[in-house]
């Protein structure tokens, strides 16, 4: 029978653990690590689109009661809530994406370009034409080389212009919105009010690096005019890499240029009274597109 000292001695031998199961331990803890890390991104991720999510309503209801006080007007901008005491602050995403206006019509939308891009494309009885770029469809390529993947339309030809076309040469009063993002280069243009032929002819909407502005120009025969309407593109704009919302309204002579929901370009002009809409770039310009709708008044 062992005596009270050699029981002594075994339980001391075990008082430390062998290298064996120590790296055992360890073996252990990391794979129990590696299999939580997912689970511990996915709920910050979900955290941050829940934060979003919230900031971006009370932008809405601030825009809402902006309205109200000032005869159903919108805000010219966030900064302007902000200045008219409508929030205390200006929220932002935590993940990085910009506020974007989706609607300007009660109820107001506001979308996220990280956790609601690309914005929807909705399809109605008013609707003109819609599309996310799936695939080429309505789309007729006038000049360089087009292609669709992942659900972006893009230029292929850099160091020379290219252009394409989509609609009809009937069309008249119309809001186009189209969401686009420059990648590189000199800029991309949005044709409207244009007839859709190789040497087109119309308006020429300009997202134009080279000039630092937003500009128009008239295109006939594929000759374009010095811009008869620009402004300058304000200080700190993102210029390349971030998506950006233009939306173009034609009713009569009258015409209206948004830029992520803030007018740029307001004025008249009668030269082309009708006709469909197009895409172009120049230069070294590398531009992709991710949804356009045409939509009647």
């Amino acid at each position: 029978m062992p005596t009270i000292k050699t029981l002594s001695r075994s339980w001391k031998a075990r008082e430390a653990f062998t290298l064996l199961e120590i790296m055992a331990v360890v073996l252990i803890l990391t794979i129990l690590a590696v299999k939580a890390a997912p689970r511990m991104a996915a709920l910050l991720d979900k955290s941050k689109a829940a934060e979003c999510l919230a900031n971006r309503t009370i932008l809405e209801r601030a825009e809402e009661r902006y309205r109200l006080d000032h005869g159903d007007q919108p805000s010219a901008s966030l900064d302007a809530l902000y200045q008219a005491r409508y929030i205390d602050r200006a929220p932002k995403c935590s993940s990085g994406g910009q506020y974007i206006w989706i609607s300007t019509a009660a109820p107001v939308n506001m979308g996220c370009t990280v956790h609601d891009w690309p914005y929807p494309v909705t399809t109605g009885p008013a609707a003109l034409y819609a599309s996310d770029f799936n695939d080429m469809t309505g789309l007729t390529a006038l000049m360089g080389g087009w292609n669709t993947a992942e659900g972006k339309l893009s230029n292929t030809t850099t160091g020379s212009e290219a252009r394409i076309a989509f609609g009809s040469a009937s069309w008249t009063d119309y809001s186009i919105t189209a969401t686009a993002i420059l990648s590189k280069g000199a800029g991309y243009g949005i044709y409207y009010r244009a007839d859709g032929k190789a040497n087109i002819s119309g308006y020429s909407f300009q997202y134009d690096q080279l000039f630092n502005s937003f500009l128009v120009r008239k295109v006939v025969n594929g000759v374009e005019s010095n811009p008869f309407q620009t402004v300058a593109i304000p200080a700190g704009f993102p210029i390349y890499s971030t998506p950006h919302q233009i939306t173009i309204n034609v009713a009569g002579a009258v015409q209206k240029i948004y830029v992520d929901n803030t007018l740029v370009l307001s004025f008249s002009d009668s030269t082309f009274a009708a006709g469909g809409a197009g895409f172009r770039t120049w230069r070294d310009a590398q531009a992709s597109f991710d949804s356009v709708q045409v939509t009647q008044p």
